[in-house]
């Protein structure tokens, strides 16, 4: 593997694990206020649960970008992962009887389009 594909690669997943972090802080507040007045704190979760979302994707994102290392992949082989993944999230959304369900797998679709669009010209969580 090239130098620049590996540095893209080790970039990708150093913003993976920033935005993870972020969200386990925001989530151990969120158990704080859940613990402290859980009505007000549900009636304020659509964020949280949308982070929980990007939470998945970038733990997903970040395993592919370590195993493109591993295999050798071109940047626009991992963009086509993401952008298969997305395209499949979103194809085959899940209605459940649950709201909370169905929340969640929406904010997941987003959360690979959002993915999708960000590395749409080699681009990596926001780098161009």
């Amino acid at each position: 593997m090239n130098d620049s594909n590996r540095k893209h690669f080790e970039r990708i997943i150093e913003r993976c694990e920033s935005r993870i972090a972020n969200v386990d802080r925001m989530m151990v507040k969120f158990a704080a206020d859940v613990t402290e007045n859980p009505a007000h704190a549900f009636e304020w979760a659509d964020s949280k649960m949308e982070a929980a979302a990007e939470h998945k994707v970038a733990s997903i994102i970040k395993a592919m970008a370590e195993s493109a290392i591993e295999k050798d992949w071109e940047p626009s082989d991992l963009n086509r992962q993401i952008r298969d993944q997305a395209l499949q999230q979103n194809k085959y959304m899940n209605k459940s009887t649950s709201q909370c369900s169905n929340f969640m797998a929406n904010a997941a679709g987003a959360a690979w389009i959002q993915a999708m669009d960000r590395f749409d010209g080699l681009a990596a969580f926001g780098d161009q």
